[in-house]
C-alpha cells in the first residue's frame, strides 16, 4: 500500500461510495487511499493535511481531526471534516487542553472523545452531538486513561445509547468498568472479580440476545484479556 520515508500509523478501513479506502498519518501528514485491484504500483492518495488524529464516521463521509493549535498557550482542538472537500468545522477549542482518541457513535450523531487540562493529570469523558449542533460538555472526570496509546479510546455501545470506560479511582488497583448516556443524564457501573486489577481497553459489542463487554486486566501477574456477558440489553 505504501513505499517511502516515514512512519505509517493508525491505519482505518472504511466503505465509502462503494470504493474502499485506508486513512492513516504519515510522520504528521494523514493520507486517504483507495484500495484498488490492481497491486502493480502504489495507488495515488489525498492529502488530509497535518494532524494529531483522525477518525472515520461510520459512513466514511465525515471525518473527526484532532489537531495541535500553534503560539502562546497552544493546546487541541477537534474538527469535522468532510471526506472529500477541505471544509472544517469545528467543535470543541478549549484553551489549554489537551484531547484524545475521538470515537463515533455507531449511528454518527455523537462523539467521544477524553480530554485534560494541559498542565494537569487527570483525564475525562467528553461528548459533542454532531448532528444536533450542540456544545461539547464533560460528562465524567476521572477516567482511566493510557496516554501512550491512542488506539484506545471510549467504547460506544452498538445502539449509541451508552459510552464504556474505565473508571480511574480504585481499591487496590481494582478499576470500576461504567457507562454513561451520551448526554450524561443517565450512569451504571459493572461489577466484575475482585481478583482483576488494572482494567483497561474496553471494547463493547452487545448482540442479541447476549449484549457483552470484553477488556484487559492483570489475573496472577499475567495481563490477560476478559469477556463479561451483561444481563441487561
Amino acid at each position: 500500500m505504501t513505499t517511502g520515508p516515514g512512519s505509517k500509523v493508525f491505519p482505518q478501513l472504511r466503505m465509502t461510495g462503494g470504493q474502499s479506502h485506508v486513512l492513516f498519518r504519515r510522520v504528521d501528514q494523514f493520507e486517504l487511499l483507495p484500495l484498488t485491484a490492481d497491486r502493480t504500483g502504489t495507488p495515488r492518495g489525498q492529502g488530509l493535511g497535518e494532524a494529531d488524529e483522525m477518525r472515520f464516521a461510520p459512513n466514511g463521509e465525515k471525518i473527526a481531526v484532532i489537531r495541535s493549535t500553534s503560539g502562546e498557550g497552544s493546546s487541541q482542538e477537534l474538527l469535522l471534516r468532510e471526506r472529500m472537500t477541505p471544509r472544517e468545522v469545528r467543535l470543541v477549542a478549549e484553551p489549554g487542553r489537551l484531547l484524545r482518541s475521538p470515537r463515533w457513535s455507531p449511528d454518527g450523531r455523537w462523539l467521544a472523545f477524553w480530554s485534560r487540562a494541559k498542565e494537569g493529570r487527570d483525564w475525562e469523558l467528553w461528548t459533542v452531538n454532531v448532528a444536533q449542533d450542540q456544545p461539547a460538555g464533560r460528562r465524567a472526570s476521572g477516567v482511566r486513561v493510557q496516554e501512550d496509546f491512542r488506539h484506545v479510546g471510549p467504547a460506544w455501545s452498538m445502539d449509541s445509547q451508552r459510552v464504556w470506560f474505565t473508571a480511574a479511582q480504585a481499591e487496590q488497583s481494582h478499576y470500576p468498568l461504567q457507562w454513561l448516556s451520551p448526554d450524561g443524564s443517565r450512569r451504571g457501573q459493572v461489577e466484575y472479580a475482585r481478583s482483576l486489577t488494572t482494567a483497561i481497553d474496553v471494547s463493547s459489542c452487545p448482540s442479541s440476545p447476549s449484549p457483552a463487554l470484553s477488556f484487559s486486566a492483570v489475573e496472577r501477574r499475567s495481563l490477560e484479556l476478559f469477556v463479561m456477558l451483561l444481563n441487561h440489553p
